[in-house]
C-alpha cells in the first residue's frame, strides 16, 4: 500500500452489518481506484472509479445489507432489516 499522502479520498457509500451501517470508502492511489468496506479488507485495484462503484454494488447489494448512496438510507434499511427479525443491532 501506498503511504497516505498518495490516497486520494473520492467518494463513501454504505452497507448494512450485524452491527448496524458500516462506511465502504472509495479512493485512488495514482491511477488505480480501490474500496475499502469496513472489517472486509481492501478491494482493487480497478480501472475507474466507476468500476469500482459497480463493483461494490454488485457486492454488497445482492445482500440482506444491501448497497446505499448515504447514511441516512442506509440507516433506514437497518430499521427495516430490524422490523423484518434480521440481527442488526
Amino acid at each position: 500500500m501506498e503511504s497516505d499522502e498518495q490516497r486520494k479520498e473520492l467518494r463513501c457509500c454504505y452497507s448494512v452489518g450485524s452491527f448496524g451501517p458500516f462506511p465502504i470508502s472509495f479512493y485512488s492511489i495514482k491511477d488505480e481506484f480501490y474500496y475499502d468496506p469496513q472489517e472486509h479488507g481492501e478491494r482493487g485495484p480497478f480501472k475507474s472509479l466507476k468500476i469500482a462503484l459497480e463493483d461494490a454494488e454488485r457486492d454488497f447489494g445482492g445482500g440482506d445489507g444491501g448497497f446505499h448512496e448515504s447514511l441516512e438510507d442506509a440507516e433506514q434499511h437497518a430499521d427495516w432489516m430490524r422490523e423484518q427479525g434480521f440481527g442488526v443491532e
